[in-house]
């Protein structure tokens, strides 16, 4: 869910080989190819050397279990790693991170949780004029998937 942190922030660094193994990842998961985007995610992990960058992978690699605990378990390091960043570069990929623990608690039956984090990722983002809270998740869980996707293609 965080294709537009990857490279819509202006603290990413391409050459960065974490970055780098993300997104080989996120273009493995549009074809199709699972098992590869889990190699890349991994190598992103194996190549981590601070908090900053094992954050990042970290979520990535939630993205690729195939139990929804597991991804609960990656996505919770994720944040817990996120915390321990003090560089400022750090709050662009609060939303994606708070997204993807709502999907985690959602997809496990915890709805309480899920639109805590939700609110969080909302809160941080840019925040649309929408009718209600329910249209609020539904556009919060959409806009990192797809709009970047549509960007890095023109």
């Amino acid at each position: 869910m965080v294709f537009h942190h990857i490279y819509h922030s202006n603290h990413m660094d391409s050459n960065n080989p974490v970055i780098t193994h993300c997104i080989e990842g996120i273009w493995a998961e549009i074809e199709n190819r699972f098992d590869d985007a889990r190699l890349c995610y991994q190598k992103a992990w194996n190549s981590r050397t601070n908090d900053y960058e094992a954050c990042i992978a970290a979520h990535y690699v939630a993205r690729s279990q195939t139990t929804p605990e597991e991804s609960l378990g990656w996505n919770l390091l994720a944040l817990e790693l996120a915390y321990a960043v003090t560089d400022e570069k750090i709050r662009n990929f609060f939303p994606s991170l708070y997204m993807s623990l709502g999907y985690s608690y959602e997809s496990l039956g915890g709805k309480v949780q899920a639109q805590r984090y939700y609110r969080l990722a909302a809160g941080m983002g840019e925040v649309l004029d929408l009718e209600s809270e329910g249209e609020l998740v539904q556009w919060v869980k959409t806009f990192d998937w797809i709009q970047p996707l549509l960007g890095k293609a023109a």
